[in-house]
C-alpha cells in the first residue's frame, strides 16, 4: 500500500531524531533503532518531557505517550500493545502486540482514485509472520478467538471515535 492507504505502506513510517551536541540530551544513546509501535501524536507529550523535564501539563489532554523512556531503554520499554486508526472515509485499522485488524482497507497502491479502491470485509495479518501484508495468508479463519477478541475491541473504539469526531463516516451497520 501507497500513501492513504490502510497497509503498512501507508502507515509505517520511519522518524529520524537528532540532536548533536546537546547537553539536554548528553544521556541518550546515539545511532539506535527502535522498533516500537508509535505514532504522530506521541511527538508532542515526548519532546514536552525532553524539553521541560516535567512533561505536558496536566490539565492538557494529549493522546500520545512519551517516548522519551523508550529512548533511554530501548525496546525493553512498551511504548503501546495496541492502537486504532479511524480512516478518513469508511475503514479502520486496529493493531494489537503483532497482530493487525483491518476493515474495509483503502488500498491505494492500486490506483489513484481513491473511492474504487477499498477490500470490502475484515482482514487479519500478524505483521511479524506476514509483514508485507498478503491477502491469501488473511487470519480470519485461522485465528478466530483473536479476530473476534480485536474485532469486538475495534468496534468499540470505532464507536467511540465516531462521537468524538462527528465529521467522520461512521454506518456501523455492517461492522458486525
Amino acid at each position: 500500500g501507497g500513501k492513504f492507504s490502510a497497509f503498512e505502506g501507508g502507515i509505517r513510517v520511519p522518524a529520524m531524531i537528532r540532536f548533536p551536541n546537546t547537553p539536554l540530551f548528553s544521556g541518550y544513546p546515539r545511532n539506535v533503532v527502535r522498533r516500537a509501535l508509535a505514532v504522530n501524536i506521541d511527538w508532542l507529550p515526548t519532546l514536552a518531557e525532553l524539553v521541560t523535564g516535567k512533561g505536558l501539563p496536566i490539565e492538557y489532554e494529549a493522546e500520545g505517550v512519551d517516548l522519551s523512556s523508550h529512548f533511554l531503554a530501548g525496546d525493553a520499554v512498551k511504548v503501546r500493545d495496541h492502537y486504532f486508526w479511524h480512516h478518513f472515509q469508511r475503514g479502520f485499522t486496529y493493531r494489537w502486540n503483532n497482530f493487525k485488524l483491518l476493515y474495509f482497507p483503502n488500498d491505494s497502491g492500486s490506483s489513484d482514485y481513491l473511492a474504487k479502491n477499498y477490500l470490502p470485509g475484515y482482514y487479519l495479518f500478524n505483521l511479524k509472520e506476514n509483514p508485507q501484508e498478503d491477502i491469501a495468508q488473511d487470519l480470519k479463519s485461522v485465528k478466530p478467538d483473536i479476530f473476534e477478541q480485536m474485532r469486538h475491541e475495534a468496534v468499540a473504539l470505532f464507536r467511540i471515535s465516531c462521537l468524538k469526531h462527528r465529521n467522520l463516516s461512521c454506518s456501523d451497520q455492517d461492522l458486525l
